[in-house]
């Protein structure tokens, strides 16, 4: 009989030298009686989906390869030629069961035409034996020695040394298999795995019923998303595997650190002198620029690590999210492993796990609700049953289970009642779900109404028209990069654009340039003379705005007033702490008044008074260290009732002194923002995207619902964020054609934080302006000539749609219209507008069709009814079709509606 259980349970990692707890909350089905074997292991895997496969399940599985009553088919693998056609033979699914196959000799398969063995479900014994040479170059994903492995597969005793790198962005890559479905055993892999997601030494991806066990990866691992120097990603059973591999490091520490493999022996010397490194090597590093889960062990687990051991270096400084020794991110079982590597990254790093998730399991059948009531009633039973017994022995003893009986009573109607109202509580879930779909189908109906939901959404969130008109000097050009440290650094920014004959509008000195966090002030060493700056600045028709952190660092000289006056946000247990980004951090409450009059006064003394114009609310969610919401409270009450306010209240600081300047139109930037905000004078920005082109395309709905929800003033990073390096040809081409969409958006806006990493710091103090590291240079020359030609191209394009781009800002100061608008709020009537995400409408009168794909030279542009002129040929088209359009580098579709 299967019984089933609710649980929350915490698991503790005991580990030689660090430890991780991870949190795993689930309503779970389990095997009655299942629980831990003599070895220690998860036998039932004691939580997570019944389907993991255990180590006992392993060794049956092996074992099961030695039954002599089974006719098997044996194949000898002596030669080059031999795994070729064994490769091919593959290519049928069935072809490899109840095989048994041995690698007998060494095989080098350096200038073999040898293609990856397609899938495989047999016996694979490489009987200590090394296949060398591995080289696969192609655009594949699911690719490695084998693509995939069947449930039924076990590769035993193979080593491989050899270069897995696939050209493009390909997934699911490892050096021994791709996809992984069955047993991996003591194998080894030397040599470089490269691709863009998933992407492991060993496999991949680790399905659900794989296990990879005494495995051994050494050399170098580089990608994306999802990447580990054993697995990318892994759902089932990784055990006592050891990663001497660096997992997404940057191309200097790459060199270093495989000098200092011994196991990777000449091979891998070899394959880096032959030319593996120079171009390649920009290309590989420019994957670590966005990196988001890396692991010596996994990317990512939902499954089982045990008994590993992480020796490589992991990430490298101030770039990636979710890294760990052990594991990125992880929402399963990680125990009894050790990490003796460097582990580095942007944020969420840690010696085992970067981030540890709640793994959760929903089962709504009854008997789960109803579980916990069956078994208090048999201890009712058994109560009673003692007390039948004892009432004759001792009036003692009798009295004592009369008090047991009477808690399992009151125990056994507080969980029926909990077990009625848990059924109830599915029920109008249920029910909830129900009654959600319809009213979707209602908004749907509504949204395209004239005078409908919009329009009344515009109005709940403070009447759009109150928006304040978009200044005239604003319109233009805004300069920015991570970071400028020095006043001579920005002041030699604005002189070279002033030689150069482009104008900014504004320039942005981002974060840092502070004492400490918290001071709020900058730090006289590298900022001697702010006015003196501010006033040359000025004098070139340039406004200055700065980065302005709500995080307060306990060394700060305001950590003491703001704690005793309790203007910070309040911890409901443990330390005060909300924030450890290069700092003991507690973030402030701008919910309190007397706070939002404290941080103001204080700005205004180091900022304001020297002729600072505006300010970039930068981490305004606020961004924590630890997102425990309900561990916070505001002055307004809990995080988990109030936080979505929080970057409001935030901006308002600001907005509601600078707001009583007459004539003032303030100006501020924030990362995010509540319905409503646009009356504060936030332009919202849609904070540290990926420099990849799928988060370019996610930057065109990002914009047109901010402007569906009422918040017209908008802009994003053009090129994205986060790139490792500034010379690859990729990155340079995302940068240009996000730099094309960025013209015809509301806020023409450069920056990011741009690699490689090797400027020196000016300080060796650990605070203060000097010491954090900064990126490569981000004005608009600082991408070679070509392509500088470019943007001074479309900068000049800017230019001449001013007067257009006023009236713009003034329908959304007057009407709420967005800048930005999804095709169907211009042409609601057409079905097919409803159904486009990839063009929209700069106002009423240009088309833009941007190009979100890498080497994209042509594509489709939907036209609705009307005129349309194509703005490079002059070419006037019909609408209601769709057309292809030619888009060179140095262009962006884009078409006029003709009047």
């Amino acid at each position: 009989m299967r019984k089933k259980r609710i649980t929350s349970f915490i698991i503790a990692a005991f580990l030689l030298p660090c430890a991780v707890l991870a949190p795993v909350t689930e309503i779970r089905a389990e095997e009655s009686g299942a629980g831990t074997g003599e070895s220690g292991e998860a036998n039932k895997t004691d939580g997570l989906e019944e389907e993991i496969v255990t180590l006992e399940d392993a060794k049956e599985t092996l074992a099961s390869y030695e039954d002599e009553e089974t006719q098997w088919q044996e194949i000898y693998i002596d030669s080059v030629e031999d795994l070729q056609n064994f490769s091919k033979d593959c290519w049928l699914d069935t072809w490899s069961f109840n095989k048994k196959v041995y690698l007998t000799a060494d095989l080098d398969l350096t200038g073999s035409d040898f293609v990856s063995v397609p899938t495989f479900g047999g016996y694979f014994d490489g009987q200590g034996h090394t296949i060398s040479g591995l080289s696969i170059r192609d655009a594949v994903s699911y690719t490695g020695l084998f693509c995939e492995t069947q449930r039924s597969a076990v590769i035993v005793d193979l080593n491989v040394k050899g270069s897995v790198k696939p050209s493009g962005s390909q997934i699911i890559v490892g050096g021994i298999v791709g996809d992984n479905r069955g047993i991996i055993l003591n194998c080894r892999f030397d040599g470089v795995v490269e691709g863009k997601d998933y992407v492991g030494g060993i496999a991949g991806l680790n399905e659900i019923s794989g296990v990879l066990l005494n495995c051994v990866c050494s050399g170098k691992v580089t990608g994306a998303h999802y990447t580990g120097g054993i697995v990318g990603d892994n759902m089932g059973n990784v055990a006592g595997c050891t990663n001497d591999s660096d997992v997404n490091i940057s191309g200097k520490e790459q060199e270093k650190a495989i000098e200092d493999i011994n196991e990777l022996s000449q091979y891998t010397a070899d394959l880096l002198e032959s030319g593996e490194s120079g171009g390649q090597d920009e290309k590989e590093a420019s994957l670590n620029s966005n990196t988001i889960d890396s692991g010596g062990i996994a990317g990512l687990s939902t499954g089982i690590i045990q008994l590993c051991t992480n020796n490589g270096s992991i990430g490298y400084e101030h770039v990636g999210y979710n890294a760990g020794g052990i594991v990125g991110r992880q929402s399963g079982y990680v125990y009894f492993c050790e990490n003796k590597g460097l582990v580095c990254g942007r944020k969420d790093v840690g010696g085992i796990a970067g981030q540890t998730e709640p793994y959760v399991a929903i089962d709504l059948s009854k008997d789960i609700a109803y579980q916990l009531a069956e078994n208090i009633d048999i201890m009712h039973d058994l109560a009673g049953r003692m007390l039948d017994d004892a009432g004759t022995e001792s009036d003692a003893v009798y009295g004592r289970l009369s008090v047991i009986q009477d808690f399992a009573d009151k125990a056994l109607d507080d969980t029926a009642y909990l077990a009625d109202q848990t059924v109830a509580w599915t029920d109008g879930m249920v029910s909830s779900a129900n009654e959600a779909i319809n009213r979707l189908d209602y908004v749907m109906d509504e949204a395209g109404k004239q005078n409908g939901m919009l329009d009344q959404t515009r109005d709940a969130a403070g009447n759009v028209k109150n928006a304040a008109m978009f200044p005239e000097d604003l319109m233009g050009l805004w300069q920015c990069k991570l970071r400028y440290r020095t006043q001579d650094e920005v002041l030699s920014v604005a002189r070279q654009y002033q030689k150069e004959g482009i104008k900014i509008d504004q320039i942005v000195i981002d974060f840092f340039h502070w004492t400490l966090q918290g001071d709020w002030k900058f730090d006289k060493k590298y900022w001697p003379d702010p006015k003196a700056m501010v006033d040359e600045l000025h004098a070139m028709g340039i406004k200055v705005i700065v980065s302005v952190w709500p995080s307060v660092d306990r060394k700060s000289e305001n950590f003491g007033p703001m704690m005793e006056r309790g203007l910070l946000i309040r911890t409901e247990r443990g330390a005060a702490q909300t924030y450890d980004y290069q700092g003991d951090c507690v973030e402030i409450d701008p919910f309190n008044p007397e706070t939002r009059k404290y941080i103001w006064e204080v700005c205004k003394k180091n900022y304001y008074d020297y002729g600072i114009d505006a300010f970039w609310l930068d981490n305004s969610e606020p961004d924590y260290g630890v997102y425990d919401f309900e561990n916070y409270r505001y002055y307004n009450g809990p995080a988990l009732s109030v936080s979505n306010m929080y970057p409001q209240m935030f901006s308002r600081a600001f907005y509601d002194e600078m707001a009583k300047e007459e004539g003032k139109n303030v100006v501020n930037l924030l990362r995010c923002a509540w319905a409503g905000s646009q009356k504060y004078g936030n332009v919202v920005w849609s904070g540290d995207v990926p420099s990849t082109f799928e988060a370019f395309a996610d930057q065109i709905q990002c914009g047109l619902n901010m402007g569906l929800a009422g918040i017209p003033w908008w802009t994003t990073d053009i090129g994205g964020f986060m790139t490792d390096d500034v010379n690859d040809e990729d990155f340079r081409q995302l940068l240009i054609r996000w730099y094309q969409f960025a013209v015809y958006s509301p806020v023409l806006r450069m920056h990011g934080d741009r690699g490689p990493y090797n400027i020196p710091p000016l300080d060796e103090r650990d605070w203060g302006g000097g010491y954090l590291h900064t990126g490569q240079p981000n004005e608009l020359w600082s991408y070679g000539e070509d392509n500088y030609a470019i943007m001074k191209k479309y900068y000049d394009i800017r230019i001449s749609m001013h007067d257009y781009i006023r009236s713009l800002y003034e329908e959304a100061h007057t009407n709420g219209s967005p800048l930005l608008r999804a095709m169907f709020y211009e042409f609601p009537e057409d079905e097919k507008c409803w159904e486009l995400q990839d063009q929209y409408m700069f106002g009423n009168k240009y088309l833009i069709a941007p190009i979100l794909h890498l080497n994209e030279w042509k594509r489709d542009v939907y036209l609705p009814a009307g005129k349309w002129k194509l703005t490079s040929t002059g070419e006037i088209f019909d609408g209601g079709c769709t057309i292809s359009v030619d888009a060179p580098i140095d262009y962006m579709p884009v078409l006029e509606k003709q009047a």
